[in-house]
């Protein structure tokens, strides 16, 4: 696992971007499972049109009913990149604002998960199987007052 922070400032803007990863770990696909599993009726994915049919035909999918509810077909490169967080900033001189009573005004503009660098045909490749995580979110503003 890795991640970098870099934060810049010139003049009254502010900028601070983080980047978040992982290299070399594998993931369980389970939802490739329910799609390309053919193991019972549910719908598939048109993947599974490929699957091995007769002798000597080469395919990377298997045979349909065919027990690979626990194969390592599911298993994919888990590693990826990530802009987890952007955020600009301005701060407003403070002589401006003191003849209204406020301190400190500095607008923003913050966004998470903006786009992730993966193999990882799943969802998301930060995944888990029971919790629940961020999702996309735009903050913007920040002011203080005497």
């Amino acid at each position: 696992m890795y991640g970098l922070t870099n934060s810049f400032s010139w003049k009254n803007f502010d900028l601070s971007i983080f980047l978040q990863g992982t290299y070399g770990n594998d993931i369980f696909n389970a939802s490739r499972m329910e799609t390309e599993g053919m193991y019972d009726g549910r719908n598939q994915t048109t993947v599974v049109l490929d699957r091995w049919r007769v002798p000597g035909q080469i395919t990377h999918v298997p045979k349909a009913g065919f027990d690979i509810k626990n194969s390592s077909y599911f298993v994919e490169d888990g590693s990826y990149l990530r802009v987890k967080n952007i955020s600009l900033g301005y701060s407003i001189a403070p002589e401006r604002l003191k003849k209204i009573g406020i301190q400190k005004i500095q607008p923003y503009f913050s966004a998470s998960n903006l786009f992730t660098l993966t193999k990882y045909s799943g969802m998301d490749p930060e995944v888990n199987q029971w919790g629940t995580r961020e999702e996309y979110k735009v903050s913007i503003g920040d002011i203080s007052t005497k």
